[in-house]
């Protein structure tokens, strides 16, 4: 070993640590209670270094995403799963001294250098349990997923109790059975009966799929080569040959005789390795060393090649056809949303309280698909024909076009053209934010594209502006403060910034997507684009239509899933009409108070403005009536 100094232990103060690079490698230093530890300077998360986190007594937590670890012995807290790698440490004639070329495995204290046992555990009804007691009666176990089959080590002892698993299931428990077939192999020496399985550390002991009652075991198995053998095994440096008769059933822990245990299923031996010769009596299955395992062998007794991996959308298989290219990309993504996060921080209450404590409800949000099925790739071929129509326009304005516009129309734009980029932010930020909290992929994607759709409308507008200023040069140099203190504004930014602080995000979905999206829309794609059109701004009239065909998806998409929802959740739907309620009259006072403006530029007087802002309030009213029916008293409908 190669250790090398680092540091005074004098500068190292009890409760603290400090980053050093050794080697080449980062390395953390922890001293508690007189003990020096020495760690790789990295979470096992995202790799972030652990030394800009904070040590609360013997818990290091990582202050990127809040994993946390036990830094006497370097295995996880919350998640239980993770671990440190660990570096040789010692304390000679006042000086700390790191080998960084040995890491040493997980230890209670750092002067027990043992190593680890426990089993090896296959995926079986009852597993979760098992592992979750095996964590409960160990603080320092190591629980390694390793897809196929998940690896439990302990410092020098591990054990689990039929009494401990029993209290997790809620169940009985046949604890000797079950733990035989589920038990590949372990490690270390095993001691077992009907209530009690203790793993411990022996030199020289490796792990084996089967051990005497005397607990000596076997050379390492490899789990995927052979989950298991029956009865007696008989092995060379490159043969082995496992054999069984049909009374003899398997056990993970046979004696030496041969004589097998009772209890054998199909889960005892789910593969072997190379041939298989049977018949109604005996089976005899060779492996030689450099083959492959088979799952299945002809009659001939030639085994079969490992199958395939699993494609990337075995998920779907329930699906009943081949998924399509949206199926893949959006389907069942978010694994918390089940299980919950991996790993308990402050935000885990925010999504439990404001996205899984909605009123807003649905068994399976998983069932609503989009109707346009939009991909990424989907998504950018039709922007990128839309975007072409619109720059377009833009690169066709020129000086004179905007010279030859009546001061009174560029007088109407610098207050409200200008200032549309705020509340088009705001419309944003509270699509992404519905996005991030959604229940399903599906509609987080959705939500994220319309986002995107929101932030090209607010840059088209910029750019408009920006050529407004060529010819104009304080066009819209007001726009922040005309947002802030015009009248016509003031409702609307109301509406806008209360929105962005409802949590909710099933309300926050409804108000948006079917109460002020659909009339602010209404108003200035559509309202204001023929007010444009009247002006002589035919371009403008033109760009907005464009946009405007973003807002048909939004409430395309918006409106599939909450019928969904209430077709699925009937009581969902009084929520959804509440929301309603409360938000409407609201947004009809924000529209009807850019009336100064219709008043402005339309001909025709007092009745043409109010039938224009009508026309917005019976825009949105029929829209919901589409969705939900026709009601008694649309809230919009009495407000002006």
């Amino acid at each position: 070993m190669a250790f090398k100094p680092i540091i005074a232990a004098a500068q190292l103060w009890d409760g603290d640590m400090i980053a050093r690079r050794v080697d080449g490698q980062d390395v953390l230093l922890v001293r508690l209670n007189g003990v020096v530890y020495a760690y790789e300077n990295r979470c096992a998360h995202q790799g972030v270094a652990l030394s800009e986190g904070r040590l609360d007594g013997y818990v290091l937590t990582c202050r990127a995403h809040h994993w946390q670890y036990d830094v006497r012995v370097g295995s996880g807290i919350n998640p239980a799963t993770a671990c440190l790698r660990r570096f040789a440490v010692k304390v000679e004639d006042g000086t700390v001294f790191v080998d960084v070329n040995v890491p040493i495995p997980d230890l209670r204290d750092s002067e027990d250098v043992g190593d680890g046992v426990g089993p090896v555990l296959i995926g079986r009804s009852g597993g979760h349990a098992v592992l979750e007691a095996i964590r409960r009666l160990n603080p320092s176990v190591e629980i390694h997923e390793r897809g196929s089959y998940t690896r439990v080590l302990a410092p020098r002892r591990c054990m689990v109790t039929r009494r401990a698993i029993e209290d997790i299931l809620g169940q009985s428990f046949d604890f000797r059975a079950e733990l035989e077939i589920m038990m590949p192999s372990f490690k270390g020496r095993m001691r077992l009966d009907d209530d009690e399985a203790v793993w411990t550390f022996e030199d020289n002991a490796m792990s084996g799929a089967e051990a005497s009652k005397t607990g000596r075991s076997h050379p390492e198995m490899i789990p995927n080569a052979m989950l298991s053998f029956k009865d007696g095994l008989r092995r060379g440096d490159d043969k082995a040959v496992s054999t069984f008769e049909a009374s003899a059933i398997s056990g993970a822990n046979a004696i030496p005789t041969g004589r097998s245990r009772p209890g054998m299923v199909p889960d005892a031996m789910p593969s072997f390795k190379d041939t298989l010769r049977g018949d109604g009596d005996e089976a005899i299955s060779t492996f030689e060393a450099g083959t492959v395992t088979g799952a299945a062998a002809s009659q001939t007794g030639r085994g079969q090649k490992e199958p395939p991996p699993k494609r990337t959308y075995w998920h779907l298989s329930d699906l009943g056809r081949k998924p399509t290219d949206y199926d893949i990309a959006t389907s069942r993504l978010h694994y918390w949303t089940d299980r919950g996060f991996e790993v308990k921080v402050p935000v885990s209450e925010w999504y439990e309280r404001y996205q899984r404590g909605s009123d807003l409800r649905c068994r399976d949000w998983e069932q609503w698909g989009d109707p346009r099925q939009t991909t990424y790739t989907t998504y950018t071929t039709m922007q990128r024909t839309r975007e072409a129509f619109v720059g377009g326009l833009l690169d066709s304005i020129g000086d004179d076009y905007d010279r030859g516009l009546s001061p009174q129309w560029v007088a109407v734009l610098d207050r409200v053209l200008a200032p549309l980029r705020y509340p088009g932010h705001g419309l944003q930020m509270v699509a992404a934010y519905i996005g991030n909290m959604a229940p399903s992929t599906r509609i987080t994607i959705a939500s994220a594209f319309q986002a995107a759709d929101e932030m090209r409308r607010v840059q088209r507008i910029a750019y408009r502006m920006r050529q407004f200023q060529v010819t104009h040069p304080e066009f819209g140099s007001k726009a922040r403060q005309t947002w802030q203190d015009d009248p016509i504004w003031q409702p609307l930014r109301e509406i806008v910034e209360t929105l962005l602080v409802t949590w909710d995000w099933g309300e926050a979905l409804v108000a948006l997507q079917f109460v002020l999206k659909p009339a602010f829309d209404e108003l200035f794609m559509t309202q204001f684009g023929r007010l444009a059109r009247a002006a002589g701004d035919d371009v403008l009239d033109r760009i907005f239509f464009s946009l405007n065909e973003d807002c048909a998806w939004h409430r395309a998409w918006s409106g599939s899933l909450i019928l969904t929802a209430i077709r699925d959740t009937p009581e969902s739907a009084p929520v959804i009409e509440g929301w309603v309620e409360n938000w409407a009259p609201r947004v009809s006072r924000a529209i009807s108070a850019f009336r100064p403006i219709f008043d402005e530029m339309l001909s025709g007087g007092v009745e043409r403005c109010a039938t224009v802002l009508r026309e917005i309030d019976q825009f949105g009213q029929l829209y919901r009536e589409s969705l939900f029916g026709p009601r008694k008293a649309d809230p919009a409908s009495n407000s002006n």
